[in-house]
């Protein structure tokens, strides 16, 4: 296999050990009644696991390769705030990803994502609650230059994804967070005469993965602050999966997404993302925003 040959064929083998370990451990922190859970103002969820996915992951990196530098949710309040498992799908028992990335001279260079209760084989259109009927899961991986693949969760057994290519514009959203430019989605999808939502899932590290299984070819997302910024750990990695099949990533004024800004991503405002004909997604978001009054949008 390509990837495992690579020059990353060690931190690959030790990310997914920790992915599956920290898989086992939030599978069965969710299938205790009590989760742990604390509430924020906002009422969005922290639960136990996110202190203990962040603890295990982190304390694996370094002692495996203690001259690396492990950025992610700094402390209690941080993690209360933007937690690995914060969605409310986790709590819910759908699904979820857990999300790692490796990243050099701030270049996406390695991507890991565990997907606990994400079938191998899931279909379009894939909704938050559609886990996986066997309870299997699976883990994506990428390095830069040598493809996507995915495999389960418990065996070593993976597939390379596909180049994947279409004339048929397929998105992969979410209708069920608040942080979206109020109805410039589904315009966008009405001019693009393709379905909405299509495959609605809330999770963002999930909708990176399952654009790179082929489930959906697009995906755009204009936040409804022009202040309101992607925060990494939401999409570092995860993207990788979906360039490595093909797809192209930019912001919504056209630039490339730069991994250097930190934790939040300042550099860019928005996604827009397509494996094909990225240039007209990316025309249409942006008239669109025109038509609807939205010009500060695209300064």
């Amino acid at each position: 296999m390509l990837a495992m040959n690579s020059p990353y064929a060690r931190e690959l083998t030790v990310a997914i050990g920790a992915l599956q370990k920290a898989s086992q451990l939030s599978q069965s922190i969710v299938s205790d009644k009590d989760k742990g859970a604390i509430e924020k103002d906002d009422l969005s969820p922290v639960t136990v696991a996110d202190f203990a996915v962040q603890a295990l992951l982190t304390a694996t990196i370094k002692n495996a390769f203690p001259e690396d530098k492990v950025v992610g949710e700094e402390d209690a309040s941080d993690l209360r705030q933007n937690s690995v498992l914060r969605e409310r799908t986790y709590l819910l028992g759908q699904l979820y990803a857990i999300n790692m990335a490796l990243l050099v001279d701030g270049e996406q260079t390695v991507g890991i994502v565990g997907a606990p209760n994400l079938s191998i084989d899931a279909k379009a259109p894939l909704k938050n609650e559609d886990v996986d009927p066997t309870g299997n899961g699976c883990i994506f991986f990428a390095v830069k230059g040598h493809g996507a693949y995915i495999r389960p969760l418990r065996s070593d057994q993976p597939r390379k994804l596909p180049l994947h290519s279409t004339n048929d514009i397929s998105l992969v959203t979410s209708t069920t967070v608040d942080s979206a430019l109020s109805g410039i989605h589904e315009i966008v999808a009405s001019c693009l005469n393709t379905p909405y939502p299509g495959n609605d899932l809330l999770p963002w590290v999930l909708r990176w993965a399952v654009l790179a299984m082929g489930i959906g070819n697009t995906t755009v997302w204009v936040y409804k602050r022009r202040d309101r910024y992607a925060k990494a750990w939401d999409h570092v990695g995860a993207m990788l999966l979906f360039e490595e099949t093909g797809g192209k990533i930019t912001d919504v004024h056209g630039k490339k997404i730069d991994l250097t800004a930190g934790r939040k991503m300042s550099a860019n405002f928005g996604f827009v993302a397509a494996r094909d004909g990225h240039e007209r997604v990316l025309e249409v978001v942006r008239e669109v925003l025109t038509e609807q009054g939205k010009e500060e949008f695209l300064k």
